[in-house]
């Protein structure tokens, strides 16, 4: 019985007090806050505009009810300092997030400006 409850105490480890800490869930979502503020300032980063107001402001709401950004003993972090499986998770869709954003550094392209740019490649002449 006693290997059981070593076990068990070895599993619950307190985050806070692991030496290989890496960011907290509120500095990786800040990370996130900030690009949504990087980019929604960028001109036709979206086909809507709206796109980015909305995510943005359900991020927030997110955040907000989470209370990731909370006190030391209330934030998301503290309330799942022993739950290290859905704290890897949160970072992985978190960065999920800040990936996405990244990557729409170029605005898409629609269909007729793709077209556009194929029938100028197909008619300029070759050097």
């Amino acid at each position: 019985m006693e290997v059981l409850d070593r076990g068990k105490d070895e599993m619950m480890e307190d985050i806070f007090l692991q030496d290989d800490l890496h960011p907290t869930i509120a500095e990786h979502a800040t990370k996130c806050n900030s690009l949504f503020h990087q980019y929604i300032v960028l001109p036709d980063i979206v086909p809507d505009p709206t796109i980015m107001d909305d995510q943005l402001a359900r991020f927030t709401l997110w955040a907000a009810n989470m209370d990731v950004f909370g006190p030391l003993n209330v934030s998301l972090d503290y309330r799942l300092r022993f739950s290290p499986t859905i704290v890897e998770i949160i970072h992985q869709l978190l960065g999920l997030i800040c990936d996405t954003m990244v990557s729409c550094k170029y605005p898409p392209r629609s269909v007729t400006e793709k077209r556009n740019v194929e029938e100028s490649m197909l008619t300029r002449p070759s050097s």
